[in-house]
C-alpha cells in the first residue's frame, strides 16, 4: 500500500510481483477520470517494455 491507501506502484504501473501492473483508481486517491487516462498510458507503456525486454 502507498501512502494514499492505493496499491504501490513505480513509474509505470508495475507492483512488487512481476507480471502484475495496477493504475488509475488503484493506485491514487482521490480518484478522477483524467489522472486515471493518464495512469493506464503509463502503464501500458510499462507492459510493453517488459514484453520486449523479455524476448530481447
Amino acid at each position: 500500500m502507498n501512502d494514499m491507501g492505493g496499491i504501490k506502484v513505480d513509474q509505470f504501473g508495475r507492483t512488487s510481483v512481476k507480471g502484475v501492473y495496477a493504475n488509475g483508481d488503484n493506485t491514487s486517491a482521490p480518484p478522477q477520470l483524467v489522472i486515471a487516462a493518464s495512469e493506464r498510458s503509463k502503464a501500458a507503456i510499462g507492459v510493453i517494455t517488459d514484453f520486449v525486454e523479455e524476448i530481447f
